[in-house]
């Protein structure tokens, strides 16, 4: 089932990082909740968490000294206030989506890379595309209404793909021939860089210039290269107000014409905050709080410090000063001393290199409490640990063909010996992979039976019989004709449909070998296809609706509560069927 949900993450994500990516969120929090009882085995304590705990108790301690308002959960809209409540439920998701990819076979961890690369590719053309026809684009979506959330949703796409460029490199040119993965590789930064061009994007180039210069780091000092990340990471957290501090010296609002110096003045400002409050900062939402204007300058009437500094770590030291600062250096510090060495994770360790070069965008952009872009990387680590669990099965089953013993316990032709297994043999090679492995090769040995029943063509027929109905109510001229006719129809079709399908799935169930297995059947089966119905509504919606169009809000609402079982909270799309009796999408 984890393979499952995983691959349909990844079939979501352009959708949604078009639509903006504030579903990220939501999605890595439903898809951890249905893989839980696959991480559930995968938890082990590590001090890492108990820094990153104390972080966050911290955090939402400071609420009480910040100037804005508290609100934990606003029960009208059933929606969480609190930035440190929402980022901390991110976090726990997110590692507990990453312990249930540990768990992935490696049929399924080939199943999860694949459509992950996909869903990168997509991204990439369609950022591509928005940067190249940006104007048609948001005159298409906004007609008539202020641009800046289109340009917004355009340039946080921008910063997802330029992220995520490493990942779609590592995935073209794999098994590929030096000179065509140079092209590709060539290719995808040259598109990468053009993107950066056309939105102005500096965080892009810091992005991938760090990513390589992690790799480097990896490559070059091996087993303590993550090690070396983790201290240079740690001290750029706590060094942060003095780094910055000589960064924009000098920067003033008379003289400042780009967007990086406007960063510059944020800057500022937000080291007159740290240094007000360095020891406990001034809480969580103080800077939002904040509403002072650049008196003049090409700025003039702009906010000092918009919402957020765009920066990171300088709204860290501002909301929660040095004692927050230093527990999320300790977190980073213990994270990084607890990772493997780089050699042992195989293609992962590009990928891990990728995601720390990637966070360092965060030092000239977004908020410190975005869920969406925290979201993004949970399922880049996703991916990463994906391709570390095709690494772990195949250098095994390499593995068993020239040991013995090994041959022993898979059989000369790759199929697996049972007993040999449950009697522990590991392999002296790979002594930390070869355990976990074994339980891959017999996941991807087994074969199913199968057999056909002669009941699909009387369900078609069922179907059909409540699909007519619908269409009839839907058309007012023809309810009124024909109605009590087709309800009964609909009712016929709607009982003999559960029969029979009530008699197959119980079927499924006297078939499986617990609950688990036949929930995890029953999930692939129904779910894959409900979700394609409702990405495609709201798909089509905003294609032939303006009212969709200029209300992507009500979209976006739409589109996660259907894809949680609650169309009762939002049946209906803007603008869609809004002259018929019924305005549901059901």
């Amino acid at each position: 089932m984890t393979a499952a949900v995983l691959c349909f993450v990844f079939a979501v994500w352009p959708l949604i990082a078009f639509l903006g990516g504030s579903a990220l969120s939501p999605l890595v929090g439903v898809a951890a909740l249905v893989t839980s009882p696959k991480s559930a085995p995968q938890f082990r304590f590590q001090f890492y968490m108990a820094a990153f705990a104390a972080f966050l108790v911290f955090a939402a301690v400071s609420a009480l000294w910040s100037p804005r308002p508290f609100a934990l959960i606003d029960f009208g809209t059933l929606s969480v206030r609190s930035e440190v409540l929402r980022w901390g439920l991110l976090m726990i998701a997110g590692g507990a989506l990453i312990g249930a990819a540990q768990g992935l076979s490696g049929h399924g961890a080939r199943w999860v890379s694949g459509f992950s690369t996909v869903a990168i590719v997509l991204q990439f053309i369609i950022v591509f595309a928005l940067s190249i026809f940006e104007r048609e684009v948001i005159e298409f979506f906004y007609p008539g209404r202020p641009t800046d959330d289109g340009v917004q949703n355009i340039t946080r796409n921008a910063m997802f793909m330029a992220v995520s460029a490493p990942f779609l490199i590592l995935a073209l040119v794999e098994n590929r021939r030096l000179n065509s993965g140079l092209l590709i590789a060539g290719a995808v930064i040259v598109g990468s860089i053009v993107v950066f061009i056309l939105r102005d994007l500096d965080a892009g180039y810091v992005a991938l210039a760090a990513t390589g210069g992690c790799y480097v780091v990896l490559r070059v000092f091996g087993r303590y290269g993550f090690r070396l990340l983790g201290g240079a990471a740690a001290f750029l957290v706590l060094a942060a107000p003095l780094i910055f501090h000589l960064i924009s010296a000098g920067a003033t609002v008379d003289t400042a014409t780009t967007s990086s110096q406007y960063r510059q003045i944020i800057w500022q400002r937000v080291l007159d905050f740290i240094w007000e409050k360095p020891l406990l900062g001034s809480g969580v939402g103080a800077l939002r709080a904040t509403r002072e204007t650049i008196p003049s300058g090409v700025f003039e009437g702009d906010l000092y410090i918009p919402n957020h500094p765009h920066n990171m770590l300088l709204q860290l030291w501002a909301e929660t000063g040095a004692v927050g600062a230093s527990l999320v250096a300790l977190t980073v510090l213990l994270a990084a001393w607890r990772l493997p060495r780089p050699e042992r994770l195989g293609p992962a360790t590009p990928r891990v290199a990728a995601i720390i070069g990637g966070l360092s965008a965060s030092l000239v952009s977004f908020d410190l409490w975005n869920e969406a872009w925290w979201a993004f990387f949970c399922l880049l680590a996703v991916v990463t640990v994906a391709y570390f669990r095709r690494y772990a099965a195949a250098a095994v089953i390499t593995e068993s063909a020239a040991d013995p013993e090994l041959r022993g316990m898979y059989g000369a032709s790759g199929s697996t010996r049972p007993e040999k297994l449950v009697a522990g043999n590991q392999s002296p090679l790979l002594p930390e992979v070869a355990a976990q492995s074994a339980q891959i090769i017999v996941a991807d040995t087994s074969v199913q039976s199968r057999s056909n029943n002669n009941f699909n063509l009387l369900r078609l027929l069922f179907a059909l019989m409540v699909v007519a109905f619908h269409v009839v109510v839907a058309v007012p001229e023809w309810s009124s004709r024909i109605y009590t006719q087709m309800s009964r129809l609909a009712e016929v079709g709607v009982q003999g449909f559960f029969v029979l399908s009530g008699y197959l799935v119980y079927a499924s169930l006297e078939r499986s070998k617990s609950i688990a297995e036949y929930a995890e059947k029953r999930f692939r089966r129904l779910y894959p296809a409900y979700a394609f119905v409702i990405l495609a509504c709201a798909g089509a919606a905003l294609i032939a609706s303006a009212a969709a169009r200029e209300d992507l809000l009500g979209v976006a609402r739409y589109t996660g509560w259907n894809l949680i079982f609650a169309n009762f909270m939002e049946p209906s799309l803007p603008g869609v069927f809004v002259n018929n009796p019924t305005s549901e999408v059901n």
